[in-house]
């Protein structure tokens, strides 16, 4: 374009991507998914106990949740739930 004269393009950047993900390196973190199951291996029960131990490690504790919508201004409930629109056939 500059060539041309056409001076509305001032820079360009080109980005490499990985296409082969057969050998992506050590330090990548794909693996396979064979080689990642391997790895893992399998564990008995369910996995939502470790998840509430780590959001429990990372909370501040127990709180009110917020309030829905506003009393007054720009986003003040026009119905009471569940609205009326529910109601329409």
């Amino acid at each position: 374009m500059a060539c041309d004269g056409d001076d509305r393009l001032a820079t360009l950047t080109l980005l490499a991507t990985q296409t082969d993900f057969e050998d992506p390196g050590k330090d990548e973190p794909y693996q396979p998914p064979d080689a990642w199951k391997a790895a893992v291996g399998e564990r008995d029960g369910s996995w939502w106990p470790a998840l509430v131990g780590w959001l429990d490690d990372r909370s501040s504790g127990d709180s009110a949740p917020p309030g829905l919508g506003t009393g007054s201004g720009r986003y003040k409930a026009v119905y009471d739930a569940p609205g009326s629109d529910v109601f329409q056939l």
